[in-house]
């Protein structure tokens, strides 16, 4: 179940390069209802498919901007609207998703945490007396309750929080790190931090995240674009 429920972001992560198709979801359990209530009281109609062949349910969900970006982001919108109509992805407080916005590293902890079924242990916001050294560097409003989880779980390393910063956007590198040791491969991403990959731009990948990168393309969770290119320091779109 928990790497079913990572393929959703695995493969969102993969599109944000762009030229690559929509991707197909790993099926999951879906109770037969009508509509369902999601965060921010949003209705969410469950419009199921005629066909009785499909393994995939078509959700009518649409986030406020949907329709706006349908032209420049028509890869995506599906992917948006279907991890929105789960829950496991929310929009602003205008009902917007707005897809070309950066994504953090403190949002993608805490999505990564949702769905590796830990988002229950970080349910209390308050900030952990470990991290108080970084209450002013960081000046974070939210996420305390995620980041103590990350740690707590080896997610993200007592080490690794000095160059940290939760409000910056995170680089594919870094959420194939997070991604790799969140489904416990960390022990097959340090196996092979000195195999190397096929892409043009492999030794633009840190030192310290070459296992893991190998790990998640090896796996198919994340994977460069036409260019042969894996674009390891690029930041990850909402999209």
């Amino acid at each position: 179940m928990k790497k079913m429920r990572i393929t959703a972001l695995c493969l969102s992560a993969a599109i944000t390069l762009s030229n690559i198709a929509s991707p197909a979801f790993a099926s999951t359990e879906a109770k037969e209802v009508n509509s369902l209530n999601i965060k921010g009281n949003i209705i969410v109609n469950l419009d199921k498919s005629k066909n009785k062949d499909s393994k995939s349910d078509n959700y009518n969900f649409k986030f406020s901007d949907s329709k706006d970006n349908m032209k420049n982001m028509e890869w995506a919108i599906k992917a948006i609207e279907k991890l929105g109509a789960k829950g496991i992805i929310t929009g602003y407080a205008d009902k917007s998703y707005k897809p070309q916005n950066k994504v953090t590293n403190i949002e993608a902890l805490s999505l990564i945490l949702k769905l590796t079924n830990r988002e229950e242990k970080s349910k209390n916001n308050k900030m952990p007396s470990s991290l108080n050294q970084y209450q002013k560097q960081w000046n974070l409003k939210w996420g305390w309750g995620y980041l103590y989880v990350a740690v707590d779980e080896g997610i993200l390393l007592p080490e690794e929080l000095k160059n940290f910063n939760p409000n910056q956007p995170i680089k594919r590198h870094e959420l194939a790190k997070y991604l790799i040791r969140a489904i416990d491969k960390t022990e097959d991403a340090l196996n092979n931090m000195d195999s190397k990959l096929s892409y043009k731009d492999y030794e633009s990948i840190p030192k310290t995240s070459k296992g893991y990168v190998y790990i998640a393309n090896k796996l198919g969770i994340m994977t460069g674009n036409d260019k042969n290119q894996f674009k390891p320091n690029e930041p990850l779109t909402r999209a």
